[in-house]
């Protein structure tokens, strides 16, 4: 993935309502959306999504979408953390790659 790549999904996620989000199953419908406080998730006026009439095996996708607003973001930053680890190790092969370089010249080539 691509530094652009992780910019569009980051700008995505930062634009979106701020997690957690629920998912909550009634009688005749599925809702998803952002969880306000302590209060039950849905009180009839907040944002919230009615993904579809229930259907078999949709519970799954339910659950997945109200959960990838807290989970995006921690991957979004696992990724950045690990890249920061991959350039720090780059940056120190380098540098010891330059060092070994110079005691080689030394070594080869004394005053």
């Amino acid at each position: 993935m691509n530094q652009e790549r992780l910019a569009e999904i980051q700008a995505r996620c930062n634009a979106a309502t701020p997690g957690p989000w629920f998912h909550e199953v009634t009688s005749d419908v599925q809702r998803v959306g952002p969880k306000i406080g302590n209060e039950h998730p849905y009180d009839g006026v907040g944002p919230t999504f009615e993904v579809w009439r229930k259907q078999p095996g949709r519970l799954e996708d339910l659950m997945f979408i109200a959960a990838s607003r807290s989970d995006v973001p921690d991957l979004i930053a696992e990724v950045k953390r690990l890249r920061n680890i991959i350039v720090s190790s780059m940056i120190a092969n380098a540098n010891s790659v330059t060092k070994n370089n110079q005691d080689i010249n030394r070594a080869l080539y004394p005053d």
